[in-house]
C-alpha cells in the first residue's frame, strides 16, 4: 500500500510538475510575441508607411520643378518647392531614425534592413544634389545657365527614380515580412492560448482522477496511517474537485500519507492555477493593446490613402496642364519652323538681289568705258578736221569746201564729244546709285542672315521646349501612375491591419473565455 501510494503521489507531483513548467513556457514565449508585436512590429509598420508616403511626396515635389522650366520669373515657387522638399525630408530623417531603433530577429529582417540601408544612403546623396541644383535654378537669370542647369537636374531625377523605385519595393518587401511574421505570431498566440486552456483542464481532470484514485486506495488500505481522518480526507477532496483551493491544511507533524499528499497537491495546484490565471490577464491586455494600436494603425492608414487620392487628384490636373503646354510649344515650333522657311527664301532673294546689282554694276563700267572710247574717238576726229581746215585754209580757194566739210566734221565731233560727256556723267551716277544699292542690298542680305540665324536658334530652342514638355508629360503620367498603384497597395495594407484587429479582437477573446474557466477555481478566501 505504501509502495502505491508512493507511486501514485510521486507520478501525480512528476505530472504537475511538467504541466506547470510547460505552462510557464507557453506563457513566457506568448509573452515575448505580444511584446515584440507591440513594441517592434506595429512600429515597424508606422515608420514604414510614413517613409514611404514622405518618399513619394518628395519625387512629386522633385518633378513638379520642370513645370516651371519654360517661366521666365519662377524663383518664388522653386523657393517654395525646394522648402516643401526640406520639410519632407525632416520627416523622412524622423522615420528613419524610429525604423533604425526598432531591432531586426529575423535573417530575412536583417538582410532587408541592409539592402534599405543602402539605396537610403544612395536616396540621401542625390536628394543633396538636387537641394544644390534647385537652390542655383531659384537665383540663376542668364537663360543659357538655367537651361543647363535643367539638363543636369533632369539626369539627377533620371538617377534617382531607379532607386526610389527600388526602396518603395524595398518597402514593400518589408511590411509583408513583418505583417507575413505578426500573422504568424498571432496564430501561435492562438495555439498557444488553446494549449495552455486544453492543459489547465487536463491538470485538472488529472489531479481530480489521482485524488479520487488516492482516496480509493486509502479507503482500501484504512488500516495503515493515512495521516488524518478519512472523513476530513474526503471533504478537502470533494473541495478540490469543485475548485476549491483555499482549503486550509492542519499540521498533523507527519510529511507522508495521503493527507500530506493532498495537501502538497492543493498546493501545487494553487500555484499552478494563479500562474495561469495571471498569464491569461497578461494575455487579455496584450491583445487588448494589440488590438487598440491595429486600430489606430488602421486609422492612420486610411487617412493616407485619403491623401494620396488626393494627390492622385492633383497630379492628373498637373497632367493636364503640362499636356496642354506641350501642345502649345508643339504649336510653336510649328510656327517656328515656317518662320526659318520664310527667312532662309528671303534669304535667297537678297542673294539674287546682290547678284543683279553686281552684275548692273558690271554693265555700267563696261558702258563707261565704251563712252570714254567714243570720247576719245570724237577727240582725235576734231584734231583731225582741225588739221584738215588749216590744210584747206592753205589751199586758198580751192581747199575752201574741203574746209567746209572739216568744219562740219570738227562740229559732229565736238557735238559727240559733249554727248559722250553727258552719257559718261549719266552713267558715272548711275554706277554710283547701282554701288549704294548694291551695299544696301549687301546689308539687306547680312541682316536677314542675321535674322535667318536668330530664326534658327528660336527654331532648336521651341523644339527642346517642345520635347522638354513631353518628357515632362511622360514622366508626370509615370508618377501619376506610381501614385495609383501605391494607394492600391496601401489599401491592401489597410485590409491587411483589418485582418490583423479582427486576430487580436479573436485572441483576447480566447483570452477572456480562458478567464472564465480558470473562474472556476477558488484561490481566496
Amino acid at each position: 500500500m505504501s509502495t502505491q501510494l508512493t507511486i501514485g503521489f510521486g507520478t501525480m507531483a512528476t505530472i504537475t510538475l511538467l504541466l506547470g513548467l510547460l505552462a510557464v513556457f507557453g506563457i513566457y514565449t506568448l509573452s515575448a510575441d505580444m511584446e515584440d508585436t507591440g513594441e517592434n512590429r506595429i512600429p515597424a509598420l508606422q515608420a514604414l508607411a510614413q517613409l514611404n508616403r514622405e518618399r513619394m511626396v518628395i519625387r512629386a515635389q522633385t518633378q513638379a520643378v520642370f513645370a516651371y522650366e519654360t517661366q521666365v520669373d519662377a524663383a518664388a515657387a522653386l523657393h517654395g518647392i525646394q522648402q516643401e522638399r526640406r520639410e519632407s525630408w525632416q520627416q523622412v530623417d524622423h522615420g528613419w531614425q524610429a525604423l533604425l531603433n526598432i531591432p531586426r530577429t529575423s535573417e530575412q529582417g536583417r538582410a532587408l534592413q541592409q539592402q534599405l540601408d543602402e539605396q537610403y544612403k544612395a536616396w540621401r546623396t542625390i536628394y543633396i544634389e538636387l537641394d544644390g541644383l534647385l537652390e542655383r535654378l531659384a537665383t540663376a537669370t542668364d537663360p543659357d545657365q538655367k537651361q543647363a542647369l535643367y539638363s543636369e537636374y533632369r539626369q539627377a531625377v533620371g538617377r534617382m527614380v531607379p532607386i526610389s523605385d527600388a526602396m518603395g519595393q524595398t518597402f514593400d518587401a518589408i511590411t509583408e515580412n513583418n505583417i507575413t511574421r505578426t500573422n504568424a505570431m498571432i496564430a501561435e498566440g492562438h495555439a498557444t492560448a488553446a494549449w495552455l486552456g486544453t492543459l489547465s483542464i487536463v491538470a485538472v481532470a488529472g489531479s481530480t482522477v489521482l485524488g479520487v484514485l488516492l482516496t480509493w486506495l486509502l479507503v482500501r488500505g484504512i488500516r495503515r496511517p493515512i495521516g488524518g481522518e478519512p472523513a476530513v480526507i474526503a471533504v478537502l477532496t470533494q473541495q478540490i474537485a469543485q475548485g476549491n483551493l483555499t482549503l486550509q491544511f492542519e499540521n498533523t507533524g507527519r510529511e507522508t500519507g495521503i493527507y500530506a499528499a493532498m495537501r502538497d497537491m492543493a498546493t501545487q495546484l494553487q500555484h499552478m492555477v494563479g500562474q495561469i490565471t495571471q498569464a491569461t490577464a497578461q494575455v487579455n491586455s496584450a491583445a487588448v493593446e494589440i488590438a487598440q494600436g491595429s486600430g489606430d494603425l488602421a486609422q492612420r492608414t486610411e487617412e493616407q490613402a485619403s491623401a494620396l487620392e488626393q494627390t492622385a487628384s492633383s497630379m492628373e490636373q498637373l497632367t493636364s496642364t503640362v499636356k496642354h503646354s506641350a501642345q502649345n510649344a508643339e504649336q510653336a515650333n510649328h510656327l517656328a519652323r515656317a518662320a526659318r522657311t520664310q527667312a532662309e527664301q528671303g534669304g535667297e532673294v537678297v542673294k539674287q538681289a546682290v547678284a543683279a546689282m553686281s552684275a548692273i554694276h558690271q554693265s555700267s563700267n563696261q558702258i563707261a568705258n565704251i563712252i570714254g572710247v567714243i570720247d576719245e574717238i570724237a577727240f582725235q576726229t576734231n584734231l583731225l578736221a582741225l588739221n584738215a581746215a588749216v590744210e584747206a585754209a592753205r589751199a586758198g580757194e580751192q581747199g575752201r569746201g574741203f574746209a567746209v566739210v572739216a568744219g562740219e566734221v570738227r562740229k559732229l565731233a565736238q557735238r559727240s564729244s559733249d554727248a559722250a560727256k553727258e552719257i559718261k556723267s549719266l552713267i558715272t551716277n548711275s554706277v554710283g546709285k547701282v554701288q549704294d544699292g548694291s551695299q544696301l542690298v549687301a546689308q539687306s542680305g547680312q541682316t536677314l542672315r542675321e535674322i535667318v540665324v536668330a530664326v534658327k536658334k528660336v527654331s532648336d530652342i521651341v523644339a527642346e521646349m517642345t520635347t522638354a514638355s513631353h518628357e515632362q508629360a511622360s514622366g508626370i503620367e509615370q508618377i501619376n501612375q506610381a501614385i495609383l498603384q501605391m494607394d492600391q497597395m496601401t489599401q491592401q495594407n489597410a485590409a491587411l491591419v483589418e485582418q490583423t484587429a479582427a486576430a487580436s479582437h479573436a485572441l483576447s477573446d480566447q483570452a477572456r473565455e480562458l478567464e472564465q474557466l480558470m473562474r472556476f477555481f477558488k484561490l481566496d478566501k
